[in-house]
């Protein structure tokens, strides 16, 4: 899993704080990708005039990506003078925020899964000429070319002169036959409208112009909530999806040789799912179905295609958590809007922990031996709020437990097989949770800011194979986050426990960019990232915002020119003949 430069693997602890860490193979690689695409995600809320104290609508920016490597974030304030005055952040490398706000509007994304791809299977069965593909009554023929490419092999790379196909569906992936190949195309792959489409999302001044930017339809994924100083709010499903006829099945490679198997051009903006202004005054996604956006308004599956989506029926506890939270708001506040968007409410033990109460309670009278094995671990759960601390015990021994249940690295909503429909298994799991912690840490009762830490530990990008190394002899700070599938808004994942010097998990993965905003008569916003805005170790401003992570707080984040310049440190306007390199 490549968090980071060079070649960290998160849940290899042996190599991932070894400067000379070893490449994993394919398979295991594949493994850590998949259980990466587990653990990345986001959450978005969009909230309406009804439930806030000031009558504006709130907007809440807050994805879920690595802090190492590709996966950061950086926040940004673009002020042109002329039509183009935008705050928010994106990935690195990026020249433009592509989520955040204007003065009068702003929007976010989550990661979403529409079926943008599709593959069809080609038969080249012309005994004369190889390059023809059956087609309706005839052929077509198929394009070859050659390129050269590198391939690494050991510390060598060499060069391959490798002949590749492709027809008019696009590029042959596959042989399946000596006469039937596989081509494969992705909708809007070669769009190269993504960029205008962003600037005029950032010049739009209202819902009707901004909508007008959504119908390039060339940002290929992505749910997306919306809010304005109008006190809309808005949900929708985007991407590049393709027309296609419903009479296929396109989960599979369809007959290439036949012209109803052709894409019929791309849905608009309009034809996609997605919820203006509910009555119920919110509209939340965190990675999940479009169909369970928010309370009673939600879109209607049945009147869109199937092969539209990937992700319509699943949903996931942080996004039952957030139609929770949501809809029990009531005059919120921007200072509590700043707080909500830092909660560390857990839903799957709030939810669970009755069941297992109960369970216990049966245990004590068949197998009073098994129960007290778990009885102290499970009473000190029962005594808790369900939030997440620094200082809490409960949080670390829940977090322990659930992983101890859970499949993979970054621990999904898959019971492991040993755990599955046996209750019992899952609850005497509670006891062996506790003496892993025990066995770390000495006692099984640690505060999860004293097993849960936010460093920001120094890479070496330009050295060969070298990773992120963690150090317990350099400041961390107590992180009160936890992983995701817990349920929870404030979501970090971190490595495993690395018993250097004091046993500890570091965060890796998680809220890299948080935002509250509100638009009023004056936009207001307030942000904050992992570590600091500088990636320089001798700046200030290298770790700074750690603190706030720690302590669940967000900062002002000016917008407006005489509140920057107001609280700017330093500032300076180049003149024709500056020379950036002196400065």
């Amino acid at each position: 899993l490549d968090f980071t430069y060079g070649k960290t693997h998160v849940g290899k602890p042996r190599e991932l704080f070894s400067n000379q860490a070893k490449p994993i193979s394919f398979n295991e690689r594949s493994e850590f990708e998949r259980e990466a695409r587990e653990a990345i995600g986001s959450n978005e809320w969009a909230i309406s005039p009804s439930r806030t104290s000031t009558g504006s609508s709130m907007l809440l920016i807050n994805p879920h990506q690595p802090w190492y490597g590709w996966g950061q974030f950086y926040e940004v304030h673009i002020h042109s003078e002329e039509s183009l005055r935008f705050s928010g952040a994106c990935f690195l490398g990026t020249p433009i925020p592509t989520i955040g706000h204007n003065e009068k509007l702003g929007w976010t994304y989550t990661v979403n899964n529409p079926d943008t791809a599709d593959a069809w299977s080609e038969s080249f069965d012309n005994p004369k000429d190889p390059l023809a593909y059956r087609y309706e009554d005839g052929y077509r023929k198929a394009e070859e070319f050659t390129e050269t490419i590198r391939i690494k092999r050991g510390q060598e790379m060499e060069q391959r002169e490798v002949i590749f196909r492709k027809t008019h569906h696009g590029p042959v992936v596959r042989k399946d036959s000596e006469t039937t190949f596989i081509s494969a195309n992705v909708a809007g792959v070669f769009n190269t409208d993504r960029f205008s489409q962003g600037l005029a999302m950032a010049r739009a001044q209202n819902l009707e112009q901004w909508r007008q930017a959504m119908n390039f339809c060339s940002i290929p994924m992505f749910n997306v909530a919306y809010a304005d100083c109008e006190g809309n709010i808005l949900y929708a499903y985007n991407g590049s999806i393709p027309r296609r006829n419903p009479e296929f099945d396109w989960r599979r490679p369809v007959d290439g040789t036949i012209r109803d198997t052709e894409w019929q051009g791309l849905h608009s903006f309009d034809e996609l799912p997605q919820v203006l202004n509910p009555k119920c005054g919110y509209v939340q996604n965190c990675n999940t179905s479009p169909f369970l956006t928010t309370e009673n308004e939600n879109p209607e599956r049945s009147k869109y295609p199937d092969y539209m989506f990937e992700d319509a029926d699943h949903e996931k506890r942080r996004a039952q958590l957030s139609r929770e939270i949501l809809g029990d708001l009531k005059g919120l506040t921007f200072e509590d809007f700043q707080g909500l968007a830092m909660d560390t409410r857990l839903y799957w033990p709030k939810k669970n922990l009755d069941r297992f109460k109960d369970l216990l309670e049966q245990l004590e009278k068949e197998q009073p031996e098994k129960a007290a094995r778990v009885k102290p671990y499970l009473e000190h759960l029962l005594q808790w709020n369900c939030v997440a601390t620094n200082d809490s015990t409960a949080t670390t021994l829940c977090v322990y437990w659930y992983e101890e249940l859970h499949q993979g690295t970054y621990p999904g909503e898959t019971l492991k097989n040993q755990y599955k429909n046996n209750d019992q298994a899952q609850l005497l799991a509670l006891a062996k949770a506790a003496r892993t912690i025990e066995s770390l840490h000495g006692s099984w009762k640690v505060g999860w800011g004293t097993a849960h830490r936010l460093q920001r530990a120094y890479n070496k990008p330009d050295v060969q194979n070298a990773g992120v190394s963690f150090n317990g002899f350099i400041e961390s700070l107590p992180c009160p986050g936890a992983p995701g599938p817990l349920g929870i808004v404030y979501t970090v994942y971190s490595t495993p426990t690395v018993p250097i010097v004091r046993p500890t998990r570091y965060a890796v993965v998680g809220s890299c960019y948080v935002a509250a905003i509100e638009f009023g008569a004056k936009v207001r916003a307030a942000t904050a990232v992992p570590y600091g805005t500088s990636g320089n170790p001798r700046s200030k401003h290298y770790f700074d915002q750690a603190n706030l992570f720690s302590e669940k707080r967000l900062k002002p984040a000016w917008f407006y020119p005489e509140d920057v310049l107001e609280n700017a440190t330093s500032s300076y306007h180049p003149g024709e003949n500056w020379d950036w390199k002196k400065k």
